[in-house]
């Protein structure tokens, strides 16, 4: 196995780790803003659910100029007239979170929020740049986001059910019948900036995949791990940890049996602001259990069996162990040590996240 200095040499001539990220941050994005939409999104544009809507689905003009309530911290997601939510983007993920939701309308009983519109809007800058932004407008869900504070205030009774109604939700979006490859929906690969492809190689296509051969997906996978284990930390090699993960890669993954590497639908950011909880109560006002909403799709696509317990990466630290416990029951049976060496090693020495 050769060394991440040679590793970045030969893919960058320097083993700068700063000028290696710079490099391959302008390969990626020449490849993600120079071949255009279409390579990562099949969807027309504009798109607009069938349908009546009261109050009129927002315009570009009444987003711009709505006083919405902005509910993330970088004010590209707002609630406007109360019923919607707007999401603005210049990447081309709002298209590919549109397909996603539309997707999951047509085949699955996930619950999620409906998908009304998605159209885009062309500006020229200061510099005469055109600039296009890119609108997902989709159902106001009213409910809770849970925190880690939040979530410890609660009695075990209602940890649990929590748990279960994200179990619910999971168990729903695995029953989605596999279609025989890893990439995104509709039979389409991996933008060069996702995780799993995100490394130099003798070739640079604009979209990798889809793959039906596990093996091809393993082999693009492990490039993308030895430039991610290289770049993460200032070291003049990969330290022990990551070694032992990298040398053995290959071996661990392709052990694997047949039944554990058909491909599963998996969301990939499943976290307390990814899931709205919404609240049921006794007629004395009591919360009694909770249903759940999954939001937040870009990222989604079809991953092996094995990882499905990596869905529950965020919650298996033991403060959340009977959340965890309640939501895995629904994926089950596990590949539990799979599913441990990732959440454990995989992510934390070498990947950092999917």
């Amino acid at each position: 196995m050769i060394s991440s200095a040679e590793f970045l040499t030969q893919h960058f001539g320097t083993t700068d780790i700063f000028k290696c990220l710079e490099q391959n941050w302008d390969r990626l994005r020449q490849s993600w803003y120079q071949n255009g939409r279409t390579q990562f999104s099949s969807l027309t544009l504009p798109y607009y659910a069938p349908g009546i809507y009261d109050p009129p689905l927002p315009s570009t003009s009444d987003i711009i100029t709505a006083q919405g309530t902005p509910l993330n911290s970088i004010k590209t997601v707002h609630r406007i007239l109360e019923r919607y939510i707007v999401k603005s983007s210049p990447s081309f993920s709002i298209l590919m979170e549109a397909e996603n939701l539309i997707f999951l309308e047509r085949h699955s009983n996930v619950k999620i929020p409906k998908l009304y519109a998605v159209f885009s809007d062309d500006k020229v800058d200061s510099q005469g740049t055109k600039v296009t932004t890119y609108y997902l407008v989709t159902e106001y869900i009213k409910g809770v986001h849970l925190d880690d504070d939040l979530y410890k205030s609660l009695d075990d009774s209602l940890k649990a059910k929590a748990g279960s109604a994200l179990g619910v939700q999971l168990q729903a979006l695995c029953a989605v019948p596999s279609q025989g490859y890893y990439g995104y929906v509709n039979k389409q690969g991996w933008p060069p900036t996702d995780q799993f492809v995100n490394g130099p190689g003798k070739e640079n296509p604009p979209v990798f995949g889809p793959y039906t051969s596990y093996e091809e997906f393993i082999d693009i996978w492990y490039n993308a791990a030895l430039f991610r284990a290289a770049t993460n930390r200032i070291q003049p090699d990969y330290n022990k940890d990551q070694l032992i993960i990298l040398r053995n890669f290959k071996h661990i993954m392709c052990s694997i049996v047949e039944t554990e590497r058909t491909p599963y639908l998996y969301h990939r950011d499943i976290s307390w602001g990814n899931i709205i909880f919404t609240e049921i109560r006794t007629p004395d006002g009591e919360v009694c259990d909770y249903e759940a909403t999954l939001i937040d799709f870009e990222g989604m696509c079809w991953l092996p069996r094995w990882m499905q317990f990596s869905m529950l990466v965020q919650f298996t630290k033991r403060d959340f162990q009977i959340f965890c416990f309640e939501a895995a029951k629904a994926l089950e049976p596990l590949n539990l040590s799979m599913g441990q060496w990732l959440c454990d090693h995989l992510l934390r020495d070498v990947l950092g996240s999917l």
